[in-house]
């Protein structure tokens, strides 16, 4: 889903977008989207509330080329939009549910329910649950695209609910996750403020910019500006951003040994190509008319195509320390996806 609009949207295969959504759609089970598509030997798979965020952002992405008018999307996908929204504003049973100040919270024991999902045997190697930052800025883009649609296809009531949880969402979001010691929002936070057991973790990482570039509305201008100026003081190499800051305890700056090492070290601060295309979108929306900038962003994902260790795609990893050796899957869709996003649609390249 992240490399959806890159690999289809982006080069005008509209037909093959629909195709993958159709079928992703097809395998949801009580409005959330499995972890994985199903195969004949595995048994039911645990739900995955951030996949079915994304869907979310794949729809909307489909929806700015074809319109809401497109029969695809009133009705195949609107219906299970809405009872994805349904779902994600219920209670805790699936690991997903929407706190009583309109967040979003994740939580199911031994299973991690954000992007960064990797385990070490039992353990969760970056534990993420309560309210994750970019969960919330895909949460209330989610909510636009809800009312939106509900709006136009006469879903007058459904309109309303959408555009108050959104409104609800950003109003807490802005009260919780701004971290004024580090000047940058906190990676992940406790569903519950103000007590002995609350708890902020103020961890330096790229989920803030992914919140940035997915819901810019949920900064002001100058915390976005401190983002993107802590991102790329921190996070940015020339082969993508790290997943942790190197002063943070718990960084680990190369990608190798056995798999232990190696998952160990997944999101602990190996750097992810993928995410320059978040630092692409959200520079340009905080600078839209800086053709330095522009430029700036151009040299930026060119310099990462160079020296892939496959002919036309790109890595999935990068060590996040110099010389920033290419990791991980040698050809990766999310890398390849969000960087041709960035050049064609972002760039204009």
């Amino acid at each position: 889903l992240v490399a959806l609009p890159g690999l289809l949207l982006a080069l005008g295969r509209i037909a093959a977008a629909r195709e993958v959504l159709d079928t992703l759609v097809r395998h949801q089970r009580r409005g959330l989207l499995p972890f994985r598509l199903p195969s004949s030997e595995a048994g039911p798979l645990p739900s995955a509330p951030d996949a079915t965020l994304w869907l979310f952002e794949a729809v909307r992405e489909l929806v700015e080329r074809v319109g809401v008018d497109d029969e695809f999307v009133r009705r195949r996908l609107f219906p299970f939009l809405c009872r994805a929204f349904a779902r994600l504003r219920s209670g805790r049973r699936y690991g997903v549910w929407m706190t009583a100040e309109g967040l979003l919270a994740n939580s199911l024991d031994g299973v991690p329910l954000t992007w960064m999902d990797a385990r070490v045997g039992d353990r969760i190697v970056t534990l993420r649950r309560g309210l994750a930052v970019e969960q919330q800025a895909l949460w209330t883009r989610a909510a636009d695209l809800v009312e939106r649609l509900a709006a136009a296809y006469g879903f007058a009531s459904l309109a309303t609910a959408a555009a108050r949880t959104a409104a609800r969402a950003r109003a807490a979001f802005r009260e919780r996750f701004w971290c004024n010691e580090t000047e940058y929002p906190f990676d992940c936070i406790s569903e519950g403020s103000g007590t002995a057991e609350s708890w902020a973790d103020a961890s330096v990482r790229p989920n803030a910019l992914i919140a940035l570039a997915v819901d810019p509305s949920l900064f002001d201008g100058w915390q976005s500006a401190a983002i993107i100026g802590r991102v790329r003081d921190d996070l940015l190499t020339p082969r993508g951003l790290r997943s942790l800051a190197p002063r943070e305890p718990g960084y680990r700056g190369h990608y190798e040994g056995g798999p232990v090492e190696r998952d160990g070290s997944y999101h602990q601060g190996t750097a992810w190509t993928h995410l320059l295309g978040c630092y692409v979108r959200a520079n340009l929306r905080l600078s839209p008319q800086d053709p330095g900038l522009r430029q700036e962003l151009v040299r930026c994902i060119e310099g990462a195509l160079d020296d892939g260790l496959v002919l036309g795609q790109i890595a999935q990893l990068a060590d996040g320390e110099a010389p920033h050796r290419f990791r991980g899957a040698t050809a990766q869709a999310w890398a390849v996806g969000e960087l041709l996003r960035a050049l064609v649609v972002d760039l204009g390249c």
